[in-house]
C-alpha cells in the first residue's frame, strides 16, 4: 500500500480523487492497460484485510473512546476483533458506521425475564408488540424465536422509550463474525497478564463468552491455552481487550437493520423504522397486484432490498409494464411515451422520501427534465448544443433558483415572530427577509434606504426571487438618476425579452462596472451590475476543469449536484451521485430518468469508464457508460432479487454491444447463467408429437420473463446462453436438464458440445468424459423411454457420440476397433467404390459432425500409416495388404481434395506428407538400401512431426 500510493496513480482518500482523476490523461498508454489490474488488486487487498481494517459488515469490535481531543468530532475509536484499530463516524458529517450489537458488557440489565431462554436479559430487550408480556433477549430474538411476522419494540436500556422494529419474515440477516466460541486467538492489545499464554505468538482456543460476575455481561473469553491452562480474559468488559482473533468463527446470524445504529437518537431511529414497515407493506401490496403467478412465490420478493432500493424497483417494475404492455418482435417497437415518462417522474419523485436532500434532488431533475425532445435525426449532444435548447436550459434552472430562494424567505420570515412576517406578496416577502438580513448596520453599503431596507441588498433579493418589477420600483423610488442604464435593462426585459437592443444597454453596463463600479464597496452592487451586464471574468478553468475540490463537493454533494445539472451537464451530475454512497441508489434512478427523457449523452462502447469524453465533442460535454451504471448498481442485488434485476436490464433493450447482440438479452443470460434458476427465469420448455408428424404442439410454464411480450426473447436468451456455455463450460449440464423434455433441443446442443471436444484425449473426471456420459445416458434414457425427435437430429447426436468413442479406441492404439467404427459412422470412405457416394452425402452432415472432419481425416492417415510401418518391418511382408492399405489411404486423400477449402485448411498437406509411399517398401533391407537411409529415416521423423493433433 506504500507503494501503491507513492505511485499516485489510483486515490486512496476523497480529497486525492479529482487530482487522479486529471492525471489519468497524463499516463501513458502501457501503464492505462493495466489500469483494471492495479484497481482489482487494490480491492482484493481490501477484502483480505490488508486495508479493511474492520473486516467488513457483520465483523465485531469494541468502543474504546468517544470523541477524543485529537479525533473529528462525533467519532470513536474501536477496537475490532481481529487487533486493529479504527476513528468510526458516529454522527460526524451526519454519517453514521457502527451499529450496537450488544451493550450487555457495559452493564445493561432489564428487569425482565426472557421468555425464550428463561433468563435475566442482559443488554437490549426485544418485546412482542403482538402478544401480551412476551420479552426476548439479544440472543433469542436474532437467534429466531418466537412467530417472525409479529413486530417488536427494541428497547436499549431500561429508560428507553423503546423503538419499533419491523417483523423479522423476510428481513436481511447476516453472519456475525470475531471471537466467539471456536475462534482461534493470540494476545491483544491490553494484554497484562504475562507469560499464562505460554509467551508471545502462542494461541489458544474460546471455549465459550460468558459475564464478569454482576457488573456485565457478555464482556469475557474463556481461551484454553496450548500449554492446557485455561484462563478468563477481558472482551469488552470497562472497554478492554486483551485478546484479538487468528481465525475467526461464527456467532450466529443477526438482523443489521434491527440494531440501533451507534450515535442516532431513538426518535430518528423510530422514524426510519416507520418508513421501512410502511415501505414493505406497499412492496407487498404491489407485488400481490401485479406480479405473475410465478412470481408469487415467497422467494421473489423485493424485500431482500433496503427500503429505498424496493421502493425504486417497485415503481420501475410498473413502467415495464405500462410501456411493454402489449405482444411485440422487435425492440424498437417498444416505444414509452411522453406521459408514461411524466409518471415515471412523478411516482418516483412521489415517494415519501425523509431526507430533504433527497427532495431537492428531485426537484431539481423535475425542474431539468422540462426541456425540448431530441429529435430523432439528431444526436443528443447535438440538440443539447443548439441556442434553443440552451436557452429553455437557462430558463428552467433560473425559475428553479427563483422559486427555491422564494421558499427559502419563506421559511425565514415564517419563523420570525415579527409583524413583518405575515406581509402577503413577493416585494414585502424580500422587505421582510432583508430586514431579517440586516437588523443591524452592515459595512460598505451604499446609496441609502428604499421602505427602510438599504438599497441594493432590496434589488438583489428582488432579483433573485425573480420579481423584476420589485427590483424598478426599489430603484425609482432611490431618485438616482445615475442609474438610468440599469432602469433600462430591467424595463426592457419586463417588456420584451427578444429586444435587440438589450445587448447594446449591456455593454454599457459592462463598461460602466469595469470603470466605476468594480472597486466600490457594495458587494450587492457589483454584483447586480454583473449579472445585468452579463459581466464574466474571463477564467482559466471551468466547472468540470476545477473539479469538486473547488467546490468542496464531498462535504457538499447537494450543492455541487444542482451546480451540474443545472448548467446541463447531465451525465457529470449523475455519475457523482453514483460515486456518493449516500445518494448512490438515488444517483441511478436520475440517470434512469434522464435516459428515458432521452436527454442522457450514453457511451456507445460499454468497456469505457462510467464517464468518458471523446476528442471530437465540444467542451465539457461527456458520456455516461449507461450499462455500466446499470449492472453495477444490479450486482448487489441480481441474484437475490432477479424480478428487480430482470426490471432494471429491460431498460437496456435498446442497447447492442459491439458484437451486435442485444445488452438485454446479454444480461439476462448472464443472470441465468450465474444464478442458476433457468426455469425460474425462463421456464420449462416441453414439446409434444412424435418425429415425422406434421403438428407438433410448444410448451412453456411461466416464468420471470414472461412480463416481457417480446416474441424472440426466449429463443435469443437460450442462444446466449449457450454461446456463453461453449466458451465457459461450468454449465452445461444445468442447460441440458433446463431442456428436459424438449428431446430436440437436448440433441442439438448435445451434438454441438460433443462435436468441440470428439478430437481431444480423455481424462477422469473431465469435461469430455463428463460429457461423454452424458450422452450415453440420454440415449439410453431415449431408447427406453421413447423419443419425439426428428430423425435427422437423432442421427447426428448418435454419431457425434460414436465419434467419441472412435477417438477414445484411436488413442488408445487400438486401431482395429477404431477402424469398425469409422465404416459404421459413413463419414470418411476408406474404399474407392465409396467416394462419391460420400462426397454426395456430405452437404447432408449436420454442421457439428463436419468441424470434426479435419481431426478425423489425420486420425484415420495416421491409423493407416500405422498399418503400413508394421507390414513393411514383418518378417514376410504381403504386397496385396499394402497395396490394400495404400489405396485406402489414397482414398482418403481424394475425399479431403473435394472437401471446402475453408473447412480442410492445411490438413490436405499435412495428409499428402503422411501418406505412406507404396514405391519405398522392401520385403527386406539390403546393401542396396543402405545409402537412402539417410533420405529414409529424415521421411518418417518428418511424418513423425507432421502427424501430431
Amino acid at each position: 500500500m506504500k507503494t501503491l500510493n507513492e505511485l499516485q496513480i489510483v486515490p486512496l482518500r476523497p480529497e486525492e480523487l479529482d487530482e487522479r482523476v486529471k492525471n489519468f490523461k497524463n499516463l501513458t498508454g502501457d501503464v492505462c492497460k493495466i489500469m483494471p489490474d492495479v484497481l482489482l488488486a487494490t480491492m482484493n487487498m481490501y477484502q483480505d484485510g490488508s486495508m479493511e481494517k474492520m473486516g467488513g459488515e457483520g465483523h465485531v469490535g469494541t468502543v474504546r473512546e468517544v470523541n477524543l481531543p485529537e479525533s473529528p468530532d462525533q467519532t470513536v475509536v474501536v477496537q475490532w476483533d481481529n487487533g486493529s484499530q479504527l476513528n468510526c463516524r458516529t454522527g460526524n458529517n451526519n454519517r453514521y458506521d457502527l451499529r450496537v450489537i450488544d451493550n450487555a458488557q457495559i452493564g445493561i440489565r432489564h428487569r425482565h425475564i426472557c421468555d425464550g431462554c428463561d433468563n435475566n436479559i442482559r443488554g437490549m430487550r426485544y418485546h412482542c408488540n403482538c402478544c401480551h408480556d412476551y420479552d426476548l433477549c439479544y440472543i433469542c430474538y436474532h437467534g429466531d424465536k418466537h412467530n417472525l411476522t409479529h413486530s417488536f419494540k427494541r428497547f436499549d436500556h431500561e429508560a428507553s422509550k423503546g423503538v419499533n422494529v419491523a417483523p423479522r419474515m423476510n428481513a436481511r440477516k447476516c453472519e456475525l463474525r470475531g471471537i466467539f466460541k471456536g475462534a482461534k486467538i493470540v494476545r491483544g492489545y491490553d494484554w497484562e497478564w504475562g507469560d499464562q499464554d505460554g509467551g508471545q505468538g502462542n494461541d489458544g482456543i474460546v471455549l465459550d463468552i460468558r459475564g464478569w460476575e454482576r457488573k456485565s455481561g457478555r464482556s469475557v473469553a474463556n481461551v484454553k491455552w496450548l500449554t492446557g491452562n485455561s484462563h478468563l480474559y477481558r472482551l469488552g468488559h470497562k472497554g478492554f481487550c486483551d485478546i484479538q482473533f487468528v481465525e475467526s468463527s461464527s456467532g450466529g446470524e443477526y438482523y443489521p437493520e434491527h440494531l440501533p445504529i451507534l450515535g442516532q437518537a431513538e426518535e430518528e431511529m423510530e422514524w426510519n423504522g416507520i418508513l421501512d414497515a410502511i415501505d414493505r407493506q406497499n412492496i407487498m401490496q404491489l407485488e400481490k397486484e401485479s406480479a405473475s403467478e410465478v412470481c408469487q412465490n415467497d422467494d421473489l420478493t423485493l424485500l431482500s432490498l433496503s427500503p429505498f432500493e424496493s421502493a425504486y424497483a417497485s415503481v420501475i417494475i410498473e413502467y415495464n409494464k405500462m410501456v411493454n404492455g402489449s405482444p411485440v418482435d422487435k425492440y424498437d417497437e417498444i416505444i414509452s411515451t411522453k406521459s408514461q415518462q411524466l409518471d415515471l417522474l412523478d411516482k418516483i419523485s412521489g415517494i415519501e422520501f425523509k431526507d430533504e436532500e433527497v427532495k431537492e434532488i428531485w426537484e431539481t431533475v423535475k425542474y431539468m427534465t422540462k426541456l425540448p425532445a431530441v429529435p430523432q435525426t439528431q444526436s443528443v449532444i447535438e440538440t443539447r448544443n443548439s441556442s434553443s435548447f440552451i436557452k429553455v436550459l437557462v430558463t428552467q434552472g433560473q425559475q428553479f433558483l427563483e422559486n427555491r430562494f422564494k421558499i427559502h424567505m419563506k421559511s425565514v420570515v415564517e419563523e420570525d415572530t415579527s409583524p413583518d412576517g405575515n406581509t402577503p406578496g413577493l416585494y414585502n416577502l424580500v422587505h421582510s427577509f432583508v430586514g431579517l438580513r440586516f437588523k443591524g448596520e452592515y459595512m460598505g453599503l451604499q446609496d441609502g434606504t428604499i421602505d427602510g431596507r438599504p438599497l441594493w441588498p432590496m434589488v438583489y433579493y428582488c432579483l433573485r426571487a425573480g420579481d423584476l418589477s420589485g427590483a424598478i420600483y426599489c430603484l425609482r423610488e432611490s431618485g438616482l438618476l445615475e442609474f438610468k442604464d440599469i432602469l433600462c435593462v430591467l424595463d426592457m426585459k419586463v417588456d420584451d425579452p427578444t429586444n435587440p437592443e438589450i445587448d447594446v444597454v449591456e455593454e454599457n453596463l459592462r463598461i460602466s462596472y469595469q470603470k466605476n463600479i468594480r472597486n466600490c464597496t457594495d458587494p450587492f452592487k457589483r454584483i447586480i451590475w454583473a449579472i445585468l451586464g452579463c459581466y464574466n471574468e474571463e477564467s482559466e478553468y471551468g466547472i468540470m476543469d476545477n473539479g469538486e475540490s473547488q467546490y468542496d463537493a464531498f462535504n457538499h454533494p447537494l450543492l455541487y449536484f444542482k451546480l451540474l445539472m443545472l448548467t446541463g451537464q447531465f451525465e457529470a451530475a449523475t455519475e457523482f451521485l453514483f460515486r456518493t454512497e449516500k445518494f448512490k441508489v438515488h444517483g441511478v434512478h436520475v440517470a434512469i430518468i434522464l435516459n428515458e427523457f432521452k436527454l442522457l449523452a450514453v457511451s456507445q462502447d460499454f468497456r469505457a469508464l462510467l464517464l468518458s469524453v471523446r476528442d471530437e465533442d465540444p467542451k465539457h460535454v461527456c458520456h455516461l457508460n449507461f450499462v455500466l451504471l446499470i449492472k453495477n448498481y444490479v450486482e448487489k442485488f441480481n441474484a437475490n432479487c432477479p424480478i428487480a434485476a430482470l426490471n432494471y436490464f429491460f431498460l437496456l433493450r435498446n442497447f447492442s454491444s459491439t458484437e451486435g447482440k442485444n445488452v438485454f438479452e446479454v444480461c439476462v443470460a448472464d443472470l441465468v447463467v450465474k444464478t442458476k434458476e433457468y426455469v425460474k427465469i425462463l421456464g420449462k420448455v416441453d414439446r409434444t408429437g412424435r418425429a415425422g408428424e406434421t403438428t407438433r404442439v410448444y410448451y412453456k410454464t411461466s416464468c420471470l420473463t414472461d412480463q416481457f411480450k417480446i416474441s424472440c426473447l426466449f429463443r435469443n436468451v437460450v442462444a446466449e446462453i449457450k454461446s456463453q456455455i461453449m466458451v465457459n463450460s461450468e454449465n452445461w449440464e444445468e442447460l441440458v436438464d433446463f431442456y428436459d423434455t424438449d428431446q430436440e433441443s437436448v440433441l442439438r446442443f448435445m451434438c454441438e458440445m460433443l462435436s468441440k471436444v470428439a478430437h481431444l484425449e480423455n481424462q477422469p473426471d473431465s469435461f469430455r468424459n463428463r460429457l461423454q456420459e452424458k450422452a450415453i445416458s440420454i440415449d439410453g434414457q431415449y431408447i427406453a423411454n421413447g423419443y419425439n425427435k426428428h430423425h435427422t437430429t437423432y442421427v447426428s447426436f448418435t454419431k457425434a457420440k460414436d465419434l467419441l468413442t472412435f477417438f477414445d479406441q484411436y488413442r488408445a492404439r487400438r486401431y482395429l476397433e477404431a477402424l469398425t467404427i469409422l465404416a459404421e459412422l459413413q463419414i470418411v470412405p476408406l474404399k474407392l467404390e465409396d467416394l462419391e457416394r460420400q462426397v454426395r452425402s456430405f452437404p447432408m452432415l449436420s454442421g457439428d459432425l463436419v468441424r470434426v472432419i479435419p481431426h478425423l481425416l489425420l486420425a484415420t492417415m495416421t491409423m493407416l500409416m500405422s498399418q503400413c510401418t508394421k507390414i513393411k518391418h514383418a518378417p514376410q511382408p504381403i504386397q496385396k495388404h499394402l497395396k490394400w492399405v495404400w489405396e485406402q489411404a489414397n482414398t482418403v486423400t481424394n475425399f479431403a481434395e473435394r472437401l471446402p477449402r475453408e473447412l480442410i485448411g492445411d490438413t490436405l498437406y499435412r495428409l499428402v506428407m503422411a501418406k505412406p509411399n507404396r514405391d519405398r517398401v522392401k520385403p527386406r533391407r539390403s546393401s542396396r538400401d543402405v545409402e537412402n537411409s539417410t533420405a529414409y529415416n529424415s521421411f518418417w521423423r518428418r511424418t513423425d512431426i507432421v502427424l501430431v493433433i
